[in-house]
């Protein structure tokens, strides 16, 4: 498969921090712990077994959600665009007996229907730029959510702020809160 510019953008992402998150570390490293308080009031919240359930985490980057819904007892597929970045999550579930990673695309997932009873997207949809894109997208999410399955998006927002330049490339659009509700 030939890398796509979109592939390219998040591989040197990742050469060049050793993540696909924030660039500068203390800001990854206090974002995480705020995603990883919000997935856990989620979950309190909607009274959601975590243990022993299906979980699907889209854009899994190197895995630090993926772990902590394995330590949770769910088994966890976790996909990621960039492939240099599923090497390193491969390693580090090599020992994880309920944990599979794979390289994809989320456009062009191949997973069975109704296999999941939570699928996350933290900070990955904000990349889905065009909104016909985002809406398949997440059409598609819903169809492989099981009947009682919970889609759990986890977003930067900016109400007033429609598209921030994060590179020469552009993969970013920021969008408020009326146009996640009007998606």
């Amino acid at each position: 498969m030939e890398e796509s510019s979109l592939q390219k953008f998040w591989n040197k992402r990742f050469e060049s921090f050793n993540h696909t998150g924030w660039k500068i570390k203390s800001i990854y490293d206090y974002d995480q712990s705020i995603r990883f308080k919000a997935i856990n009031k989620f979950s309190v919240k909607n009274s959601i077994s975590i243990n022993s359930g299906k979980v699907f985490d889209i854009g899994c980057g190197t895995g630090d959600f993926v772990r902590l819904y394995s330590l949770m007892g769910a088994n966890v597929t976790g996909c990621d665009l960039s492939d240099d970045v599923i090497a390193k999550a491969k390693i580090r579930f090599d020992n994880f007996d309920k944990v599979e990673v794979f390289c994809s695309d989320v456009e062009q997932l191949e997973l069975p229907k109704g296999n999941f009873d939570l699928i996350s997207s933290i900070t990955v949809l904000m990349h889905v730029v065009p909104k016909e894109k985002l809406i398949n997208t997440l059409n598609m999410l819903n169809e492989l959510l099981s009947s009682e399955g919970y889609l759990l998006i986890l977003e930067s927002k900016a109400d007033g702020v429609n598209k921030h330049k994060d590179s020469d490339d552009f993969y970013i659009n920021i969008r408020s809160t009326k146009d996640w509700v009007d998606t």
